[in-house]
């Protein structure tokens, strides 16, 4: 009887079979020798489950083997024994004359497994799993970003929205109607869509989840930094007279949104560290040149200080709002006070019939 029994079962449930049982000449029963070989995707979600009622067996690139591995780009065979070590444990164990593969702590000859971690074989995520395993919570499918909450896109969108409607308000001094706000609300949202659905794009590319609301909350993020940012290092510019912050404020753009393509890139989409490392680098750059080439037209010198005219924060409520009318209306009471004011010349003798000698 051959030891070998597989069949392709996809991600959904299991189909539950009486367990093969081995005992030795003594009667004595051993280990259930079921185990499950998963392929996984970037995010560790299944794509093939491949069932073996016996063991030990092999993995490589031959056909000769168990569990066949499309071939890598080494000139080295590849041939790895699935067994158990003298203790009743599965382990992974790279043949003689074999290369390493890479189990969690780095590359290695051997790996006891571990049904919740996945170890690379010729570029491919494979997990081991034996029939007694019970999935738990930490087993599923592992999340992007875990640290930013299940819902972090909620509270990220309403975040970035109140940041701009914040800062249209606070550079609203003629009074606009509501649907200032509701544009500037209502953009924002429509161009994070754009950039959450290109990454998600790129997930799915590259792995079978799209991650648009993780990608989305990312995104969210990016735009609340750069409008806090840029609007706090505005007001510190006008109130302390540094014009070398609003000299290269531009390059903030470029700096942040290259933070989180990289982070897009590299913790989402889950592409090689260097790659996520070239785009986030010709996205910041590519915004950094964009804006710097805008700003040289309109200066002539992308040194030239920035005039200072703009009061930051224009209409902070303290008592009661105001617009353009009402300040030229408040500046003209002044003037009228101030000539009020003015001292007449006294009376006395005029000396200005005199001509100095």
């Amino acid at each position: 009887m051959d030891k070998m029994i597989e069949h392709v079962i996809g991600p959904g449930p299991i189909d539950s079979t009486d367990p093969v049982v081995t005992a030795d000449a003594a009667g004595n029963v051993l280990h259930n020798d079921v185990v499950f070989i998963e392929v996984l995707d970037k995010h560790d979600s299944v794509i093939e489950r491949h069932r073996f009622n016996r063991l030990p067996l092999t993995l490589g690139a031959a056909y000769s083997n168990d569990f066949i591995v499309e071939p890598s780009s080494s000139s080295k065979p590849l041939s790895l024994a699935l067994e158990r070590d003298e203790s009743g444990d599965l382990r992974v164990r790279a043949l003689e004359g074999s290369e390493s593969f890479w189990a969690p702590g780095g590359m290695t000859r051997m790996w006891r497994t571990n049904p919740e971690r996945a170890f690379i074989i010729a570029g491919q995520r494979l997990r081991v799993r034996p029939r007694a395993y019970v999935p738990s919570a930490k087993s599923v499918a592992s999340a992007p970003l875990p640290m930013l909450g299940r819902f972090a896109w909620a509270w990220s969108l309403l975040l970035v929205i109140a940041s701009f409607v914040g800062i249209t308000w606070l550079n609203d001094i003629d009074g606009s109607k509501l649907v200032t706000y509701l544009t500037s609300g209502l953009g924002i949202i429509m161009v994070l869509i754009i950039w959450a659905g290109i990454w998600a794009l790129v997930s799915r590319l590259t792995g079978r989840s799209t991650h648009f609301l993780t990608h989305l909350a990312v995104g969210a993020l990016a735009f609340a930094s750069l409008t806090v940012i840029d609007y706090s290092f505005d007001t510190v510019a006008f109130a302390f007279n540094l014009s070398w912050i609003q000299r290269y404020d531009y390059a903030l753009m470029g700096a942040i949104f290259g933070v989180a393509a990289w982070v897009h890139g590299h913790w989402i989409a889950r592409v090689r560290n260097i790659t996520a490392i070239i785009t986030a680098l010709l996205i910041g750059g590519g915004l950094f040149a964009t804006q710097a080439a805008g700003h040289y037209a309109l200066r002539g010198d992308l040194a030239s200080t920035q005039t200072l005219t703009e009061i930051r924060p224009p209409a902070v409520r303290v008592v009661s709002g105001s617009n353009v009318d009402k300040f030229f209306e408040d500046a003209n009471e002044l003037k009228e006070l101030a000539e009020k004011s003015r001292p007449e010349k006294p009376e006395g003798i005029d000396f200005g019939s005199y001509d100095s000698e």
